[in-house]
């Protein structure tokens, strides 16, 4: 195994590790259980949490479920610190290994950066009453290191996709971009909505889910008519691709994010007859990340490709 295989395997982890950090994030947020960190990396005085409610605080005993949520919360901290860890690591072995590529040790540095960057935003959050804002701040800083980790694995793959022609270079750059950019609306405006969810159950505690949504009937509306504008985008693609004869990794890649979107649909109609049910808000962001890590792939694999000369001419 040669030193850039044992790179890319390490970015794999890290790609993991994250994305279970932002999901056990997001679990943990669903379920209120992040205001219970305040003294982070402790736990009321302890290194881990407590297996039994008779070692918590009293005033803490009645609140449902408190072990779960202490445990959950304990887990997407650990998650986090793992991750800072490979990231550190991975910046480390890019100065090793890419000693001639400044831009693969620029990206190594930067990702280094970002994790300090979303360690304040989280602690910030936490002293600040878990703000809708910051929350939705660590959430997209965390998605920025998924994609940036996404990239680094994929610069530094040492094998040569095949030639494609340049309208067909065209169409998937053009595609990818007008997928991710359609994805990144879509999560702005469903943190919008959650947002107003948090600050509206913070001030009207009785109030039930499905109540909840009419408060944001049409900022839901505007997200999920994304959702069909996106679908028929990548129905759009797919067509044209096979058309152009692509080579099968590049029509593969377009039908994971058209399946991907086809899911996200689904849990979107569950979260919307189901009132908000907690697993399918998770499931939700889970499959969310996914997307935007498939049109991410999708984007450099179209960006990368080497065109054909031979079409070139003609």
């Amino acid at each position: 195994m040669t030193d850039t295989d044992k790179f890319r395997r390490l970015t794999l982890a890290a790609l993991i590790s994250v994305f279970f950090s932002m999901i056990l994030g997001s679990a943990s947020h669903s379920i209120n259980a992040s205001f219970l960190w305040l003294d982070f990396p402790l736990c009321f005085g302890n290194w881990l949490p407590p297996i039994d409610i008779s070692h918590i605080h009293k005033n803490l005993q009645a609140i449902p479920n408190i072990l779960v949520k202490l445990w959950l919360g304990y887990f997407h901290h650990l998650f986090g610190i793992v991750t800072s860890i490979f990231i550190v690591i991975i910046t480390l072995r890019s100065f090793q290994i890419f000693r001639d590529q400044i831009t693969a040790k620029l990206y190594g540095i930067l990702a280094v950066l970002m994790v300090i960057i979303e360690s304040i935003i989280g602690f910030t959050a936490l002293h600040h009453n878990n703000s809708a804002f910051y929350i939705s701040l660590h959430f997209f800083c965390a998605l920025f290191i998924f994609c940036l980790l996404i990239y680094m694995r994929f610069t530094a793959n040492e094998s040569t996709a095949a030639s494609i022609s340049v309208k067909l270079k065209r169409i998937l750059i053009f595609s990818s971009v007008t997928f991710l950019s359609l994805t990144i609306l879509q999560l702005l405006l469903g943190a919008q909505v959650r947002d107003i969810f948090d600050e509206t159950m913070k001030a009207t505690a009785e109030l039930q889910r499905n109540e909840l949504i009419n408060h944001t009937r049409a900022l839901h509306d505007i997200h999920r008519s994304f959702s069909w504008l996106l679908l028929l985008a990548v129905i759009w693609s797919f067509v044209k691709v096979q058309k152009l004869r692509a080579p099968i990794i590049y029509i593969r890649s377009i039908g994971v994010i058209l399946l991907l979107i086809g899911i996200q649909m689904l849990i979107g109609a569950v979260l919307d007859y189901a009132e908000l049910p907690v697993y399918a808000q998770v499931l939700h962001l889970a499959n969310a990340v996914l997307l935007v890590g498939a049109e991410v792939q999708l984007l450099l694999l179209g960006a990368h490709a080497e065109t054909d000369l031979k079409q070139i001419r003609q």
